[in-house]
């Protein structure tokens, strides 16, 4: 029989592995992959997670959000980036920044053209 140094098994098992960016707005969500909790996203909205190659299950769970899931593939050696905007739940008194709902009338001019959407993303560092 043949034994292979464990430290070699260790670096093949590493080499199976690729990494998962995430980034969410708002930030603190909590991150779950194939139903087990990795932990939270920072400040910034980031985490950075090392997985097993292959198709993965991520939920994303925030209070006064609604839930996020997606099936994600990671590639070996590789990093796979996913942003996720939550959206709030309705009547929970939050927009999507995590500020509260605003409370303004809006008052619409004669040559309006329509309304003006804002789409989050990710930060430059």
């Amino acid at each position: 029989m043949i034994q292979i140094p464990v430290d070699i098994i260790r670096d093949i098992r590493h080499r199976a592995n690729g990494y998962l960016q995430i980034w969410t707005l708002p930030p603190g969500a909590y991150i779950s992959v194939d139903g087990i909790y990795w932990g939270s996203t920072d400040e910034y909205g980031d985490i950075i997670l090392e997985l097993t190659a292959g198709s993965h299950r991520i939920e994303v769970v925030k209070d006064g959000y609604e839930e996020y899931s997606v099936y994600e593939t990671v590639w070996t050696g590789e990093t796979t980036y996913l942003d996720i905007v939550l959206t709030a739940r309705s009547g929970s008194g939050t927009t999507g920044s995590g500020q509260p709902d605003p409370t303004w009338d809006w008052e619409t001019e004669t040559d309006d053209e329509g309304p003006v959407y804002v789409a989050a993303t990710r930060p430059s560092y």
